[in-house]
């Protein structure tokens, strides 16, 4: 399980599968989902999660501790890692010829909606940074 980025593994028979393992870990996560029904909402939690966490620290950090260089920190930190994340996930997808990352499965599954989260994620990370900025 020494991967380079976090991830979510699914436990088959008592051993936990990997997404490195690509082809173990598909065919276990759809035992749980026989229709592939939730597959782009279980892929894509955790960057909802990521800016909902965002979106409630912002205004705390703006607003109610009024210290907005903390809202800077977290917002670039976020955007940095998300743009690398999903440079990494383009570059390693076309490379393998497999659906790479979080990214990767989730442009497999579906490429609008996966076009719409991507930018309205950055969007979003990027207006609460000019924001926050603007306060300093």
């Amino acid at each position: 399980m020494k991967t380079l980025l976090p991830h979510v593994a699914i436990k088959k028979h008592g051993n936990w599968i990997s997404p490195v393992q690509y082809e173990a870990y598909k065919e276990t996560y759809f035992e749980y989902d026989r229709d592939g029904h939730y597959s782009f909402r279980f892929i894509n939690a955790g960057f909802i999660a990521e800016l909902v966490f965002i979106l409630v620290c912002v205004p705390i950090f703006n607003v109610v501790i009024g210290y907005p260089p903390l809202s800077i920190s977290l917002l670039l930190t976020a955007l940095v890692i998300y743009i690398v994340y999903l440079g990494m996930s383009i570059v390693m997808t076309i490379r393998t010829r497999y659906p790479w990352g979080d990214f990767g499965a989730m442009w497999h599954i579906s490429k609008l909606q996966s076009a719409i989260l991507i930018m309205l994620s950055i969007a979003i990370k990027a207006s609460l940074l000019v924001y926050s900025i603007s306060l300093v």
